[in-house]
């Protein structure tokens, strides 16, 4: 029995490898695409619920790019969510109002589809 898998052209050496990018935001801003992941964190305090953070994913840069979302324990002493908006398919923003929230998104061209993770679609 043969085995017809056809090795990949890029040997595992030369493939790009990216780390997490942790976004510090010291006002309201937009997240990075020039890494898969992001931790969001900010130097700014809120403690007001009714006054979230707001952080902004532009477009993809590619078709089926992944994009890794969280918020990460060092964020804990703040009790004002992360709202993310952008460009969504199915919901108009991100809601994550807890630590270890989460999303995993990919860009499909037009949109970014919520394909993992825990963060709140909302409209």
């Amino acid at each position: 029995m043969s085995n017809n898998i056809v090795p990949s052209p890029t040997p595992p050496w030369h493939r790009p490898v990216q780390s997490p990018n942790t976004e510090t935001l010291t006002s309201d801003g937009t997240i990075s695409l020039n890494t898969d992941v992001t931790y969001l964190e900010t130097d700014v305090l809120k403690t007001d619920p009714a006054d979230p953070y707001v952080a902004v994913l532009p477009n993809g840069n590619y078709l089926r790019q992944i994009k890794r979302i969280y918020v990460p324990k060092a964020f804990e002493n703040s009790t004002a969510p992360w709202r993310l908006t952008g460009t969504f398919v199915g919901f108009l923003q991100l809601l994550f109002d807890n630590i270890g929230r989460a999303a995993v998104l990919e860009w499909d061209g037009e949109g970014w589809h919520l394909i993992g993770g825990n963060a709140t679609p909302q409209d």
